[in-house]
């Protein structure tokens, strides 16, 4: 039975509140549990949290695997601290004295950090706070000003009243005299449209013979325009089997190179095997009705948008598939449509496959980093023991990847932790560890 730590929801809508629990990987997210292990209050700022971390880490120890959010929680609290620290003494490597000693230390700076967090958040509470009231006093200021302006403006109009009813009288007399020239003006500005008649009438008919005299030319341009594309149809009528010709032979030779390279693919494919090749990941699941599929990547080192074949190991043998399109989906997913799988059923049929590249598309690696397959046979020494043994295989089936190292009498098992590899030797086939005391004897 498998075992998650996780967290268990409770509280109201809107205002979660939730409980940290031991729970069978298979119970509902809020059924039965083993063991409740603390609460977890995101309402609050901070977030408030109680745990009890000697019962957290024994889970961990009996191999409990928490959620992405219980581990920051685990991790923000020191459950993983301890735990890495009880790994030492399993390993010898420290005393229960020192883990608690340092556990302690880590625990008061930790507590000093959340301390000086909770200060500057109260600090910058009470900053907000009198901002707020400086701004309401602004708001009630510009209010009171606004009022005092409406009253002044209402009291103005008033003392303007009296002068403007005295004005009124003779303001009333002076349209009556500016009327009479306006009455005179009308008829002259009647007569001016009838003389401006005249002229315009006049006109007309010179306006109407111009487009005729302009007609006569573009008449007798049309049949010189046609006559030019009758004479070049000839040549290009000549032109035309020459290019078919062309196009035809060219689409020859490109069918035959086709043929020639996939019958190479085929005899180079037809002696490969899983030695030549390295694991790219696993098709998961079928994406659209059309048989394009996903597939899970368990390498990230590869350039997928230059992949133009994947091969599928379908019952023991490796099959080459084209590949149409490809692109990324989410962060660790590829959406692939291969060649001539253009259906749900067909799709269905290589669901669950293991999806292999060969080795030589695998881009060069230097420094410290390198694939697995590549440290085979590599001698592995270290600074205080020397010599151990050659690397037999590597085993990353675990949570951490596992060097199996044959010395002639029995294996040794050394983790891979870059705080051990010191340095990676190609030529000479070695790899340099300073591993802990008491580490090759487990």
């Amino acid at each position: 039975m498998s075992v998650k730590i996780r967290l268990q929801r409770h509280g109201k809508k809107g205002k979660p509140f939730y409980w940290i629990v031991a729970a069978d990987a298979r119970a509902k997210r809020d059924g039965r549990y083993l063991q409740k292990l603390g609460t977890y209050n995101p309402n609050t700022n901070p977030a408030t949290i109680n745990l009890d971390i000697d019962e957290s880490v024994k889970w961990l120890q009996f191999g409990a695997q928490p959620t992405d959010t219980a581990r920051n929680i685990l991790s923000y609290t020191g459950v993983l601290m301890k735990n890495h620290l009880r790994n030492g003494v399993r390993k010898g490597a420290l005393t229960e004295e020192q883990v608690e000693e340092k556990f302690e230390q880590w625990l008061s700076e930790k507590s000093s950090s959340i301390d000086s967090k909770k200060s500057s958040l109260e600090k910058e509470t009470q900053l907000q706070k009198k901002k707020a009231l400086e701004l309401e006093k602004e708001v009630s200021a510009k209010r009171k000003a606004k009022a005092e302006e409406a009253l002044a403006a209402e009291e103005a109009p008033a003392a303007e009243e009296a002068p403007a009813a005295e004005e009124a009288p003779a303001a009333e007399e002076a349209p009556a005299a500016e009327e009479a020239p306006a009455a005179e003006e009308a008829p002259a500005a009647e007569e001016a449209p009838a003389a401006e008649e005249a002229p315009a009438a006049e006109e007309a008919p010179a306006a109407e013979e111009a487009p005729a005299a302009e007609e006569a030319p573009a008449a007798e341009e049309a049949p010189a325009a046609e006559e030019a594309p009758a004479a070049e149809e000839a040549p290009a009528a000549e032109e035309a089997p020459a290019a078919e010709e062309a196009l035809l032979l060219k689409k020859r030779l490109l069918l035959k190179k086709h043929l020639l390279l996939k019958k190479n693919n085929f005899l180079h494919i037809y002696t490969m095997n899983t030695q030549d090749c390295f694991y790219l990941g696993k098709i998961v699941s079928k994406f659209s009705f059309k048989g394009e599929i996903l597939l899970k990547l368990d390498s990230d080192e590869i350039d997928f948008k230059k992949m133009k074949t994947i091969f599928l190991d379908i019952d023991g043998t490796i099959v080459p598939y084209a590949v149409d399109n490809i692109k990324l989906h989410k962060s660790s997913l590829l959406r692939i449509k291969l060649e001539n799988i253009d259906s749900e059923e067909k799709a269905n049929k290589i669901l669950k496959t293991k999806a292999y590249l060969p080795i030589k598309d695998l881009p060069k690696l230097n420094g410290n980093k390198f694939y697995y397959h590549e440290i085979i046979n590599f001698t592995v020494l270290d600074l205080s023991l020397g010599n151990i043994g050659k690397v037999k295989e590597v085993n990353d089936q675990t949570s951490q990847p596992i060097i199996v190292v044959n010395n002639g009498l029995n294996e040794v098992m050394i983790p891979l932790v870059d705080d051990f590899l010191i340095e990676i030797n190609r030529d000479k086939k070695t790899l340099k560890f300073n591993l802990p005391e008491g580490l090759t004897t487990l």
